[in-house]
């Protein structure tokens, strides 16, 4: 997005002459080619992990062809058919009203900014700065580009919350300074106060209702823990047990109990345990195992503790 502004801007200020040869605009890219590259080396590196004590320099790491390669044939194609709105069965697939549920349920401040902005913006649509036109450019593609793809999480909303943000900030941000404006500065307080509150009930009290709230996606429930620690307990005791979920949906049980002796499989449900956690309570009961009772690990999927 923020690639194609550049010569969207330079041809809105300078029309067809932005595109001739420019030695100030070759340079001014140069840096900025240079400065990605530094920040990407940092991210795609863990940290310059790959320069300062491990196997490979950065370059070769960010050359490297494997990765390269594992790019183009799993991770494009991934996203590709995953992102588009058509052609069978989507992960997290949502409707294109999914975002704005979200946005008008707890975006007070940034969608209550970007909405007083728009006047604003219709006044100077035909003498934007690079900042002002940089805003409405950013946050018009945010919202096309989230809205119309397939695979919608509610952490991406972060995308256009951003960028609503900004705008709000250009175009209305300055009629805050303002001496006659004091019913908007009432309601810009109103909307922080509001915003901040549901920030503080979100990840603090009501953290884990994934029923009840949008953005609690793929939390764990507390009974998770409880189940954990039951596992550790049995472990301790001397028990063999399995944890069999069909297709290894068993996170994040190998990372709590990473320091226990507990086998995890998700092909099929195994003889031999003293007991198996699993949500395929049938086909480990024809193995001779008894329910004894269940956790709800997410909202609606439950795994069943059972016994020989």
């Amino acid at each position: 997005m923020f690639v194609l502004f550049i010569p969207a801007y330079g041809y809105y200020s300078q029309g067809k002459s932005y595109f001739k040869f420019n030695k100030k605009n070759l340079v001014a890219f140069a840096l900025s080619t240079t400065i990605f590259a530094a920040f990407s080396s940092f991210m795609y590196s863990s940290a310059f992990v790959c320069l300062f004590g491990g196997e490979k320099g950065i370059l070769d790491a960010l050359l490297n062809t494997e990765w390269i390669k594992h790019y183009f044939d799993v991770s494009l194609s991934y996203w590709l058919s995953s992102s588009l709105p058509f052609g069978g069965q989507k992960p997290h697939f949502h409707p294109i009203w999914y975002y704005p549920v979200i946005l008008l349920k707890y975006e007070f401040l940034a969608v209550g900014m970007a909405l007083v902005s728009l006047p604003y913006f219709r006044k100077k649509m035909k003498s934007l700065s690079f900042i002002e036109a940089f805003s409405i450019f950013w946050l018009s593609s945010a919202f096309l580009f989230y809205h119309a793809m397939a695979y919608k999480t509610p952490w991406l909303v972060v995308h256009m919350v951003t960028p609503a943000a900004l705008f709000g900030s250009v175009f209305a941000g300055r009629e805050l300074f303002d001496e006659e404006k004091e019913a908007f500065r009432l309601v810009f307080v109103l909307l922080s106060f509001l915003t901040v509150l549901l920030a503080i009930h979100v990840s603090f009290i009501d953290f884990n209702n994934a029923a009840r709230e949008d953005l609690i996606y793929v939390q764990t429930q507390p009974a998770v823990v409880e189940m954990a620690g039951r596992i550790a307990d049995l472990v301790h005791d001397g028990k063999r047990v399995l944890v069999y979920v069909p297709g290894n949906y068993y996170w994040p049980l190998p990372w709590i109990l990473r320091h226990e002796d507990v086998v995890f499989f998700g092909d099929q449900c195994l003889p031999g345990f003293d007991y198996v956690f699993t949500n395929a309570k049938k086909e480990c009961g024809k193995l001779g195992y008894s329910a004894v009772r269940s956790y709800e690990v997410r909202v609606g999927f439950y795994i069943w503790e059972m016994v020989r």
